[in-house]
């Protein structure tokens, strides 16, 4: 049986509310899922890590959009769509984790110095190996969610085409 679900009031803008709609609308929830789907989320976020590596995500998601705005986001395409934009989103994550850096000056531990029994080896064979494991327990949803937003952009291109062309006076032709 299902755990019961109680009633809760909430005040919300009309901005809030319409964005909620639009966004259960494009994922095919109602209102109420998508609002429980991204209360779990932002649970299960903070249970799963730290303020510092959340903050870090959203940091990546916006170096991403920024690449996305720079290289010609016009044409509707995103980071993942062209090899020179994902080239461009890896460095600008290269480049944020090196200013974001710990400084090793200030006591914390360097990898060197961490004993061989926690068996983390050397930094970069341990993110290579992080990186793969988490890319193959995840690749068939990456492309999952890679075609839902493509199919989602188009149906937005698509919609707006149709909004345009609503809005547009219609103009008769003058036969004389």
């Amino acid at each position: 049986m299902p755990p019961r679900k109680r009633q809760l009031n909430v005040g919300l803008t009309d901005e809030e509310r319409e964005q909620l709609e639009k966004a259960a609308a494009r994922m095919g929830r109602t209102l109420a899922n998508e609002i429980r789907h991204r209360l779990q989320q932002t649970f299960q976020d903070e249970r799963e890590f730290d303020a510092v590596t959340r903050m870090l995500g959203r940091d990546i998601m916006r170096l991403a959009s920024e690449v996305d705005l720079t290289s010609g986001g016009t044409s509707g395409g995103r980071w993942y769509d062209h090899a020179e934009a994902h080239a461009a989103v890896a460095a600008a994550i290269a480049q944020w984790l090196e200013l974001i850096k710990p400084l090793y000056s200030r006591g914390e531990p360097m990898f060197d110095e961490i004993s061989p029994g926690h068996g983390l080896g050397d930094p970069e064979t341990l993110g290579r190996t992080v990186a793969r494991l988490r890319f193959f327990k995840q690749r068939d949803d990456i492309a999952y969610h890679i075609e839902q937003e493509k199919k989602r952009r188009e149906q937005g291109i698509n919609q707006e085409k149709a909004d345009k062309a609503a809005k547009r006076p219609h103009q008769k032709e003058d036969k004389t």
